[in-house]
């Protein structure tokens, strides 16, 4: 493989556009629940949560093994962190981290702005939220620490 460094980018852009999608998915169940109901439960809430993990489990299976394969073939290319073989893909993963991270805070943004929320609704948003950005930057940091390693 001529740049194990791609693969790496791969794995984080799969992960981090398909977290976005069912944290999307997430946020606009909890969303129209919560504006077609006067009251909501937070038990009902975390069953969504619990989709959400296992949505999450499947995505992440794809990039696992992207990472694997990229780790296997890490040995094999060597460059300098200034050379655009590392660097480009640096600044991609970076990027992509960079929009995760502002769609999960938007996403929670947009819920907090709905009117009849009690405080434990609200609690659980602020719960949702640092989740979600725990799990979506796990790869893409990752992917930064394997293109540091593979610079010589």
């Amino acid at each position: 493989m001529e740049n194990p460094s791609w693969l790496f980018v791969a794995a984080a852009v799969i992960s981090v556009v398909g977290f976005i999608i069912i944290f999307r998915q997430l946020a606009t169940n909890i969303e129209n629940r919560l504006q077609r109901e006067n009251t909501v439960e937070v038990g009902e809430l975390q069953k969504d949560l619990q989709g959400l993990f296992t949505k999450f489990g499947l995505i992440e299976f794809i990039p696992l093994l992207l990472i694997v394969f990229g780790f296997m073939n890490i040995g094999n290319f060597t460059a300098s962190l200034t050379d655009t073989a590392l660097l480009t893909p640096l600044v991609t993963v970076i990027m992509i981290f960079i929009l995760g991270f502002l769609v999960i805070i938007s996403t929670t943004r947009q819920l907090f702005l709905i009117t009849n929320l009690n405080d434990d609704i609200k609690r659980f948003i602020q719960s949702t939220r640092t989740i979600g950005l725990g799990l979506i930057s796990a790869l893409p940091i990752i992917a930064i620490v394997a293109i540091f390693l593979m610079s010589s």
